[in-house]
């Protein structure tokens, strides 16, 4: 099989420096086009009663993390794609169609969180059509 599109999923946060190094390496390696896929909350940027909202990540996010990590040229000629929606798995799949490969991050949890909230990643497995690299995201 040939490795034409990758796409990497990002949160936006500073912890995700081992899967962006992740998927550029492995892109570089099968020279794949690599495509930055974000997805945001509709309630992301704005103020609720409930909690503290979600930021709201915008293209030049993502490219400024690629650029600071020292992929400036590649930040420059990525595809970005941001799309919202309150269904994580099901926008992910969608944008991941007739993609080779899926590169995600994942943040360990202590084994009691992790028994009650550690789904995500076999949920979106069930979604998605491609491979899944996931790729531990470091402790904040």
């Amino acid at each position: 099989m040939t490795y034409r599109q990758i796409v990497v999923s990002l949160a936006g946060q500073p912890d995700e420096e081992s899967v962006i190094h992740e998927a550029v390496r492995l892109a570089a390696a099968v020279d794949a086009e690599l495509k930055v896929l974000h997805v945001n909350d509709p309630a992301a940027g704005k103020v609720t009663m409930m909690m503290d909202a979600e930021p709201l990540v915008q293209e030049t996010d993502l490219r400024k993390q690629f650029a600071d990590l020292g992929y400036g040229e590649l930040s420059d000629r990525m595809r970005v794609e941001i799309r919202t929606s309150s269904n994580l798995g099901r926008e992910i799949a969608a944008a991941t169609e007739g993609a080779d490969m899926l590169v995600i991050g994942h943040r360990q949890k202590h084994r009691f969180l992790a028994m009650l909230t550690d789904v995500a990643d076999k949920h979106l497995a069930d979604l998605v059509q491609c491979p899944i690299l996931i790729v531990p995201r470091k402790a904040l």
